[in-house]
This record gives C-alpha cells, structure tokens and sequence, in this order.
C-alpha cells in the first residue's frame, strides 16, 4: 500500500530575482519549491522588511503566481524580501532574498 505523507511545502526554488526596480515598484520573481508537500499549493506569500528595522512585514498572502509586484516603498530604502509557499497543510519555510534598494537604475539625461 502506497502510504502518501503529506506535509507543508518546501522552500520556494531561488534565486528569488528582480526584474524591474524603480523608485516606486519592485519586481519579484522565484520559482515553485521542489517539493509539494504532496498536494497543490495554494499560493505565495510574500513579506518584506527594511534592512534598518528587525521586523518582518506580510504584504502579500495567497499569491497565485511565481511573481508579483511590490509598490508602495520609499524611495532609496533598502528591502529584504522573503517568500513562503502554502498548500492546504501549511505554510513552508521561507526563500530570502538578497537586498535591494528601491531607486532607478539608470538616470534620466537632461534634456
């Protein structure tokens, strides 16, 4: 008899990337964790913290996809994100990413 353990999920597949930064808004990106749990996922979440505070923030729960966008940051702060993936028995252990700083990457020229 096939005995399936179910279990939460494992880390979300890293790196966890960054395809688009500006001032405003950052892209995320990662990818779905190896290991299921032996039942779908239901979802992402997503938290954030500003490299000059201790605490994590949840900014995002139940995330569909494999990326999203996180907007509402301070100009020229720097962020730390980390992602966990959910299926119906819990939440996994969190993918880090390295930190970012929420500016425009390149400058305008003057026109």
């Amino acid at each position: 008899a096939n005995v399936v353990v179910l279990d939460k999920p494992g880390v979300p597949e890293g790196p966890l990337e960054y395809p688009e930064i500006t001032k405003e808004m950052i892209t995320l990106s990662w990818k779905e964790p190896l290991d299921d749990g032996g039942c779908d996922i239901i979802g992402y979440n997503v938290e954030k913290r500003d490299t000059k505070r201790a605490a994590w923030t949840t900014v995002l729960s139940s995330v569909p996809r494999t990326t999203c966008q996180m907007s509402n940051l301070t100009e020229g702060a720097e962020y730390m994100f980390r992602i966990t993936a959910e299926n119906m028995m819990g939440v996994g252990e969190p993918l880090v990413g390295e930190s970012v700083i929420a500016k425009n990457q390149f400058e305008a020229p003057d026109s």
